[in-house]
């Protein structure tokens, strides 16, 4: 397993309660094969988006590459300079802060866009809450995911 992340790791915890000296966990959403929570940074105050996978599930499943691989492809987002983003999309991007792992978890955590005056969502919550959309919002956040997709693979 620990080849397989290759080093992607910023740190290694001594364990799996070192995570919660860091960050106040809140609002736990389960998916495919990790769980994903709101992290609020005790120290600075910053709202986090962590992911939280199991390295038995991910050697398991032979998911483990596919984790490195969009490690790796969040890095190299993260590491572009925001003044090559001609679509302004870097502020909205969900962007990779760190990566921590323990004996059995790997947690990805990354920063939460500051929309001012927006309110954060998934897409499909969207839906679900205001049903249809109107043509000119869906022509904006297909836009959007469009760009998004497309300046993920320039990186």
């Amino acid at each position: 397993m620990s080849a397989a992340l290759g080093g992607l790791c910023d740190a290694r915890l001594t364990s799996d309660r070192r995570l919660a000296e860091l960050y106040d966990r809140k609002e736990p959403m389960e998916g495919a094969f990790s769980s994903c929570e709101i992290a609020i940074n005790r120290e600075t105050g910053r709202r986090h988006a962590l992911r939280v996978v199991g390295k038995t599930r991910l050697e398991m499943e032979g998911k483990a590459e596919e984790l490195r691989a969009a490690i790796a492809a969040m890095r190299r987002l993260r590491e572009q300079p925001a003044d090559t983003d001609t679509e302004g999309l870097h502020a909205s991007l969900l962007r990779l802060h760190e990566v921590l792992a323990s004996a059995h978890r790997v947690y990805v955590l990354y920063e939460l866009p500051d929309l001012e005056g927006a309110v954060s969502t998934d897409l499909l919550s969207l839906i679900a809450k205001e049903g249809r959309l109107k043509e000119s919002e869906a022509r904006r956040i297909f836009t959007k995911l469009v760009l998004a997709v497309k300046r993920a693979h320039e990186c």
